[in-house]
């Protein structure tokens, strides 16, 4: 008999914060590499520069409405660990998009 793999949330915000981790360590990456370039910025990379960091702290602030979901979900259903699996994926949103808006600072 062939095996199946149960997928709950759990399994699903461990695949979201990791996807997130990757996507953020690769933006922050690619923003060094660009700061330490010899050519001077000019506006379109700076233009470019922008656009990627807003489409980054869009997807961060899709998975912290998850977390607020997940906090109100669990505030109904008086589950204490849920609410704090979401009030950790909320802080965790609001420190990554801190991050890129310092990031952003610095490679300017």
């Amino acid at each position: 008999m062939k095996k199946t793999t149960k997928i709950n949330g759990k399994t699903i915000r461990k695949a979201y914060l990791t996807l997130i981790a990757i996507l953020s360590s690769s933006s922050l990456m690619m923003m060094t590499a660009s700061a330490t370039s010899p050519v001077p910025a000019n506006d379109f990379m700076n233009t470019t520069i922008q656009i990627v960091f807003w489409a980054v702290r869009i997807l961060i602030g899709f998975f912290g409405v998850q977390g607020g979901v997940k906090v109100a979900q669990a505030q109904a259903e008086e589950d204490a660990r849920g609410r704090n699996a979401g009030l950790v994926t909320l802080g965790i949103c609001g420190v990554m998009i801190a991050v890129t808006f310092a990031i952003e600072a610095v490679v300017k």
